[in-house]
């Protein structure tokens, strides 16, 4: 998974494999934006975690050609999609960011290749 839009002010923190018991790790990339905040970006591929939870917004992305709910938790915007079988782990995807509006976080996922 590759982020082709990153909104300014945010710059690369994290990129690893994530074991998952069984099954091929799971990709997790951070970006975070200095100074302080707890704006983040967080894109996980293959690792289960549910629903992602939280109220829905009535917005609506595309990601990897899925058309899917968006949802916000406090001030986190949520959208988790699972794009094969649901017990392959690879199958599981979800983008999680903070500090974004909305326009941005629709350019963020709907970028991701």
């Amino acid at each position: 998974m590759q982020a082709t839009y990153i909104p300014t002010g945010y710059s690369l923190a994290d990129r690893r494999l994530i074991a998952n018991e069984g099954h091929p790790a799971g990709v997790r990339v951070v970006y975070l934006r200095p100074g302080g905040t707890d704006d983040q970006i967080g894109m996980l591929s293959g690792i289960p975690g549910g629903d992602g939870g939280g109220a829905a917004t009535g917005e609506r992305v595309v990601l990897l050609g899925q058309d899917l709910p968006v949802f916000r938790t406090r001030q986190t915007l949520v959208v988790t999609a699972l794009l094969g079988p649901p017990d392959d782990p690879c199958s599981h995807y979800a983008i999680l960011a903070s500090g974004l509006t909305l326009e941005d976080y629709r350019r963020l996922v709907e970028g991701i290749r």
